[in-house]
């Protein structure tokens, strides 16, 4: 199976900077810190934003879902997996479920309550609950789901 990670920043790839907590990490960076579930997927990784997700609106959640249509037009994914701020990821799951309702692939979206330069960085286990959902339910079922 294939997948494709898109990055939009939020807690999950910040870390601390002297003007607090800054989304800086790649998709890149943060694939290379979580643990491979299995050899059955590959994972493209592109990098949309990084921006704390109270700065994610209506312009950028048309900017995702165009992103999302495009990889899929030119690429063979199975589903795709977006890194997202968990203040407003529920807002962009909404609208993602409007603006992808007739797209054929699953979607799921993951964050973490801890920056990943915290000892107890949820992040990477996260990222690896969503690729193990994305193993279960891409082949299964259509729409945009949360991790």
């Amino acid at each position: 199976m294939r997948f494709l990670l898109l990055n939009t920043g939020g807690t999950i790839s910040s870390v601390s900077s002297s003007k607090g907590k800054r989304p800086e990490l790649t998709s890149s960076d943060l694939l290379r810190r979580t643990q491979p579930v299995n050899s059955k997927y590959t994972i493209d990784a592109l990098d949309i934003l990084q921006r704390d997700s109270t700065d994610i609106g209506p312009k950028e959640w048309r900017q995702l879902a165009h992103e999302i249509v495009e990889a899929d037009r030119h690429e063979d994914y199975d589903a795709y997996i977006i890194l997202h701020g968990t203040d407003t990821m529920a807002y962009t799951a909404a609208a993602l479920s409007l603006l992808l309702r007739e797209f054929p692939k699953t979607v799921f979206m993951t964050g973490a309550q801890r920056s990943a330069d915290e000892p107890d960085f949820d992040g990477s286990d996260n990222i690896g609950d969503a690729i193990v959902a994305a193993l279960e339910m891409s082949t299964d079922c259509a729409g945009v789901f949360l991790v």
